[in-house]
């Protein structure tokens, strides 16, 4: 089994955890603990060199999706090769909690993605799914309009089993003086380690848990970085340390 977690290692993105790692396994103890049917694992296969590229991905509830359908939101590096810039033809969804069988990709909408995970925010795909089974839940996406004040981050990770939950955390804009300021990303602290690539923001909005943007990685610049994938940071920084939580352009998700 642990061969098959440290496969899942195969992303082309880094992530990071800043500090005290506190994040915790998921449980029906935890607030978020309902959103979990609306989560799974997205497994692409490169038809060369057979490596699997693995991130999380959530459902989604935009009205618009046809029977048979569910509409998919994850980060692109997940679902692309990063050598063409064009999505796989071969990947597959597998929700959470189920060990067998998985769900086929029948379709791919992405950001202007360059293949740099690390530093493009237009790293975003919307990915539709012909599932077994309709889905039991799904996340409504969040509007924007004001912050909320409590935020969870809720992913796989590639070394161990089962979805984790970070918690303590803050998802922001960027100020001026920080990186990526004006693009339509929100800077955070929440931890995450590969494996969690596409992960929900989750905020939320009048007593219900709502979609809030897409984990894409850490922010990392070799001229910043000394190591070629820095996992852990002593602490947050808006320059240069950093966990990006993607949010989609308005006219991405399909409209009722």
């Amino acid at each position: 089994m642990l061969l098959c977690l440290l496969g899942l290692a195969a992303t082309t993105s880094s992530a990071a955890v800043f500090g005290e790692d506190d994040r915790r396994k998921l449980t029906p103890e935890e607030p978020t603990y309902a959103v979990h049917e609306a989560l799974g694992r997205l497994t692409c296969r490169h038809p060369e060199t057979g490596q699997k590229l693995v991130g999380t991905a959530a459902i989604v509830d935009t009205g618009t999706a046809e029977d048979g359908h569910e509409i998919l939101l994850t980060a692109a590096h997940v679902v692309m090769d990063p050598a063409t810039g064009k999505p796989l033809d071969d990947c597959r969804f597998k929700i959470a909690g189920r060990f067998w069988g998985s769900d086929p990709v029948v379709d791919i909408r992405h950001g202007d993605f360059d293949g740099r995970p690390h530093t493009n925010a237009a790293d975003w795909a919307v990915v539709l799914i012909a599932p077994r089974q309709p889905a039991q839940y799904r996340l409504p996406v969040w509007d924007g309009l004001s912050m909320p004040e409590t935020v969870t981050l809720l992913g796989y990770r590639a070394d161990r089993r089962g979805l984790w939950v970070s918690d303590h955390c803050f998802a922001r804009p960027p100020q001026p003086d920080e990186a990526l300021h004006g693009e339509r990303v929100l800077l955070s602290d929440c931890d995450a380690n590969p494996g969690a690539s596409g992960a929900p923001l989750l905020v939320r909005v009048d007593g219900k848990w709502h979609w809030g943007g897409l984990y894409r990685g850490h922010l990392y610049d070799p001229a910043l970085h000394a190591e070629k994938h820095p996992e852990y940071q002593a602490a947050f920084s808006g320059r240069d340390a950093m966990n990006v939580i993607v949010r989609l352009p308005l006219p991405a998700l399909p409209r009722q």
